[in-house]
This record gives structure tokens, sequence and C-alpha cells, in this order.
């Protein structure tokens, strides 16, 4: 499904369809999780980190994102980017794991792609 008729429907602010397409850009790379700060991500759209984690929170109550695990010390926070549509190409896909270090993602020069750990059973 084209990203414009993904949003299209949701009544998002501009700032969060700007925040969105940029974190589906990233995915887009390297399908699964991906770990952005809010300084790269209010950096990139031009705004502050506090805005940042309010477009995360909105993205998460329209269905489009699911936020996890949020490293407060850091700033930074694990996103799944799908597509929540019935037949949509876009799944999370926790098997991999993006990495973007704040400085990198802000020249977007080195990605790194790592496994999670595996849980014990």
């Amino acid at each position: 499904m084209p990203l414009k008729l993904l949003i299209a429907d949701r009544k998002l602010g501009a700032a969060s369809k700007l925040a969105f397409m940029q974190l589906w850009e990233l995915a887009d790379r390297q399908p699964g999780r991906i770990v952005v700060t809010a300084d790269w991500l209010g950096g990139v759209c031009g705004r502050s980190p506090k805005a940042a984690w309010l477009w995360l929170e909105e993205l998460e109550k329209h269905d489009l994102i699911r936020l996890g695990e949020r490293n407060e010390r850091r700033g930074s926070v694990v996103i799944d980017v799908y597509n929540p549509c019935p037949g949509g190409d876009r799944e999370a896909t926790p098997d991999r794991q993006l990495r973007l270090d704040a400085a990198a993602a802000a020249d977007r020069s080195e990605v790194t792609a790592t496994k999670p750990p595996s849980p014990l059973v």
C-alpha cells in the first residue's frame, strides 16, 4: 500500500506525517525494528526532541508504529514500523534490529544491523 494512502485517512498533523515518513524510509532500508533517538527525529523534522516524543505517541495511537523498549538515559526508543492494513506488505519482523547511533543517523552514513539476543526458554 502506498505511504500516502496509508496515512491519508488518519487525522495526523503535518509534523507527525513527516516524522512517520522519516521512520518509514528507515524501515524500508532495513525491515524490522529500528532504534532512534528523539534528538535525531526532532532534528530531521526541524523540531525539538520533546515534540518528537509527542509525534511518536500520536503515531502509536493511530496504529502506525509500535513503541517498545525505551532508554531514558540515551533518549532512544525501539520502534516497530509496520503496515496495519489487512493484506499490507509490511509487517514488523522482530528477528532483526536496526541500531542507529544518533550521530550516525544525523548524516545517515553508518547503519548496522544486529540480531537481538535470543530469549531464554
